[in-house]
């Protein structure tokens, strides 16, 4: 699994000498995605300051021409959406984040955030070998569903129950829920 990046704040804390430094997701993608986001202009992330994000780094690959299919390391969570117009896909992203996560039954106050560290995302090329069957399955299920018109809403809602062999989880629903519900306290 690939580190999350982090880049050195321009503000500064208590003592000048010293920066923060503040995590940033990270999204990983073949040459050829890449490239094609690179014409677009929306490779360079922005470190997201603010609450720190539980959904850690992800791994994204292009199902046909126009669609995007993207997979969080940790859970799973598995987000389709179009890659054109290149211009709008972190918002695109950010939104099927959203939608997903409102599906699970996130808490409202914890969905922004989250949302935020994606839409601030480092593009990076790279290959994310411990998802890679599951990018492919994605990939193949993702295309053939939109191709044969379902809406990417629906196919990322059913490719979120699918049983993927590298999620710690029976599925990146149940996933998600566990990352997110309260901590138990004792009585």
């Amino acid at each position: 699994m690939q580190e999350r990046a982090t880049r050195k704040s321009s503000r500064r804390t208590s003592s000048p000498a010293v920066q923060k430094e503040e995590a940033m997701v990270t999204i990983t993608c073949s040459s050829k995605l890449h490239a094609a986001l690179s014409e677009g202009g929306v490779l360079e992330g922005e470190a997201a300051p603010g609450p720190t994000v539980r959904l850690g780094n992800w791994a994204a690959i292009p199902a046909g021409v126009d669609l995007l299919v993207a997979i969080e390391v940790k859970t799973c969570l598995t987000l389709v959406t179009r890659i054109r117009p290149v211009a709008g896909l972190r918002h695109r992203l950010a939104a099927a984040l959203r939608r997903s996560l409102v599906n699970c039954r996130v808490s409202p106050e914890v969905i922004e955030p989250e949302c935020r560290g994606l839409r601030q995302a480092l593009f990076v090329r790279g290959r994310n070998p411990a998802l890679a069957e599951a990018l492919g399955f994605a990939k193949i299920e993702g295309q053939a569903h939109v191709e044969g018109g379902q809406c990417e809403e629906s196919v990322q809602d059913m490719l979120n129950e699918y049983p993927y062999g590298e999620c710690p989880d029976s599925c990146a629903t149940e996933a998600v829920a566990m990352l997110f519900q309260p901590p138990v306290c004792p009585s």
